[in-house]
């Protein structure tokens, strides 16, 4: 589940697919140019209607832009997409937050693990002449790390992380030669998903820059409960006035 993620919201709440066009032309894809919506009033919109904590990651710097990365070549693959991008100060890592409206699109999120090996294998080159990834295990303890319940709790305080060293096939962006996802569980929550892109000095300085990461976002109270009456109120104070202002 994520607030940029996957939800069952919308089964809840029956959202309209006029809605999402309203939101997609708001948050427009990323493929597109740049951020729709700051990160000032994203902060603020998941604060309070999703019970999120964000600020900026110390030492690096909005790039007020968004991503819109294919993972594999097929015109219906696996898609990562993300509305907020931060470079390190250094310029030897990406830090990419995960895409607002993914959560409008998913009744039945697949679990974490099911995102992670779709994206596994769409980086392995393991799909159809669609994109759509074929079937089969790879190895998933080759590339992913669980964090124990108690590091889950002390960094993001969710149930469960994963971290995944992503196999690219190219450097992105041509630079950036190494890709750690990060994905944030917590019962009855959105999900995070995140991207650190890395250069190979970048790799150097890895656990630096989860520390940022780790640091910088947080679910909050154990009890909460979504409104949708605040989450509608908040698209209007928060979200649309954000965009048309600019």
């Amino acid at each position: 589940m994520n607030v940029l993620n996957e939800n069952l919201i919308d089964c809840r709440l029956g959202i309209r697919w006029v809605t999402v066009c309203v939101l997609l032309a708001l948050f427009a894809l990323p493929a597109l140019a740049q951020q729709s919506m700051s990160f000032n009033a994203f902060k603020r919109y998941t604060s309070k209607v999703y019970d999120i904590r964000y600020t900026e990651p110390k030492g690096f710097t909005d790039m007020k832009t968004v991503a819109y990365w294919r993972l594999d070549a097929g015109w219906r693959g696996t898609v990562s997409l993300h509305s907020f991008v931060f470079q390190s100060n250094d310029g030897n890592c990406l830090l990419m937050y995960p895409h607002f409206i993914e959560s409008l699109f998913t009744c039945a999120p697949p679990s974490i693990e099911h995102k992670i090996t779709t994206e596994i294998k769409a980086l392995l080159g393991r799909t159809d002449s669609d994109g759509r990834t074929l079937a089969g295990d790879i190895d998933f303890d080759k590339y992913v790390e669980i964090a124990s319940a108690e590091e889950a709790r002390r960094c993001f305080n969710a149930d469960s992380v994963y971290v995944a060293h992503l196999p690219l096939r190219e450097a992105y962006e041509g630079r950036y030669e190494h890709c750690i996802g990060v994905y944030v569980g917590k019962k009855d929550r959105p999900r995070l998903y995140f991207k650190l892109l890395l250069t190979k000095e970048g790799m150097m300085h890895e656990k630096r820059y989860f520390r940022e990461l780790c640091n910088s976002v947080s679910y909050r109270n154990d009890n909460w409960v979504y409104n949708e009456e605040m989450d509608k109120k908040a698209r209007i104070d928060i979200v649309y006035k954000d965009h048309y202002k600019k």
